[in-house]
């Protein structure tokens, strides 16, 4: 097979040249250009501009005024009503979103159409049937009384504000989509900055969002490196932080988070996850779990297993068994639909992965 033709709406979104949405509108940046190179063929097809200061203010100030004008006190199931739509146009745009995915990570389009596409409007039909749901809880508690009083205390759950979403570049749409999501339905209004090698996935949904009727400012996009997220993290407007991404980053994340202004922070970061098979584990089912676990996306999701403990009267059939899968796997282009295994993201993360492959051990032998 060869690779899919590109949609005329992907090729026309590219060459219109966003670099940023905000307050309901696409604009250019002026910060320094970025290159968005397809990781499949190595060639720069597009630039994406850094938000500078201005692009930053600009985005921070739509959100708390949309906060605070609109979005706070709509009526929940008014707010679940617009995900449900927008979930709705990512199915009916499903196949631009997942080729502009594809063309900026290198994900296989099969993976963009399935997670990218398929989750992010399931995970928005999700957080819109929390709509109405969201409460607190009452209680009456032990005080002592003075002259018979008695006590009643309660939970008020309320927004917290402007939420600053900063977006990997693995998943850069589904992960979004969970900071929007869950940010949306509770009442917050949301900045969000995606990675600069994905910029364009989430560039579009928030065309789509407006589409949907979100009102302007509610959710705005900003491009750029760290020196963009961390002028949303200490933006004194920013009530809540919200990162995925490296231990070594959101370490940093935290701590500017903290230093700013005491704000909130949440930190999805790096694992070190395992996998174990026991002494009766299915030998196909081992295999095709070992597969997924350790290559979909070629490994690139921060849930990978990096570590396998198979029984050892089993290891020598499931390591044979894995090593002929690995064998059948055709690496290709990520826009060849039959295509099982696509090249890594992005230069720096393709040269970190050599560094691994240097330092490791010469091992040819397995354990006795």
């Amino acid at each position: 097979m060869s690779d899919i033709a590109l949609l005329p709406e992907v090729r026309a979104f590219l060459q219109q040249g966003h670099d940023c949405f905000i307050n309901g509108d696409y604009g250019r940046a002026t910060g320094p250009a970025h290159p968005v190179v397809n990781p499949g063929t190595g060639e720069t097809f597009a630039e994406v501009r850094e938000a500078e200061q201005a692009q930053t203010d600009a985005a921070v100030n739509a959100a708390h005024h949309a906060f605070h004008s609109v979005w706070r006190d709509m009526a929940p199931l008014q707010r679940g009503a617009i995900l449900n739509r927008l979930a709705d146009l990512i199915d009916q745009h499903g196949e631009e979103l997942a080729q502009l995915e594809t063309l900026c990570s290198g994900k296989t389009i099969q993976l963009s159409r399935a997670f990218e596409v398929g989750q992010s409007s399931h995970f928005l039909r999700y957080y819109a049937g929390w709509a109405g749901k969201i409460n607190g809880e009452t209680l009456t508690p032990s005080l002592p009384s003075m002259q018979g009083e008695r006590y009643t205390a309660f939970t008020l759950r309320e927004p917290v504000g402007v939420v600053a979403g900063i977006v990997p570049w693995n998943f850069s749409l589904m992960i979004a989509i969970w900071k929007i999501a869950s940010a949306l339905i509770c009442g917050c209004t949301v900045v969000i900055k995606p990675s600069e090698f994905t910029p364009f996935t989430l560039l579009r949904l928030a065309g789509l969002a407006k589409e949907a009727g979100l009102p302007d400012g509610v959710l705005n996009v900003v491009c750029g490196t760290g020196a963009c997220g961390q002028a949303l993290i200490e933006h004194e407007k920013i009530n809540k932080v919200s990162f995925t991404g490296s231990m070594s980053t959101g370490r940093r994340v935290g701590a500017q988070a903290m230093q700013a202004n005491l704000t909130r922070a949440t930190l999805e970061l790096g694992g070190k996850n395992a996998a174990g098979f026991l002494a009766d584990i299915d030998t196909q089912k081992a295999v095709a779990g070992v597969m997924e676990a350790a290559y979909l996306h070629q490994g690139q999701v921060c849930a990978a297993a990096e570590r396998f403990y198979v029984h050892r009267s089993r290891l020598d059939e499931i390591v044979d068994g894995v090593a002929a899968q690995l064998k059948q796997l055709k690496i290709g282009s990520p826009l060849d639909e039959s295509t099982d295994f696509g090249p890594l993201s992005n230069r720096p993360h393709f040269e970190k992965v050599s560094q691994y492959f240097a330092s490791a051990p010469d091992v040819t032998r397995r354990p006795t």
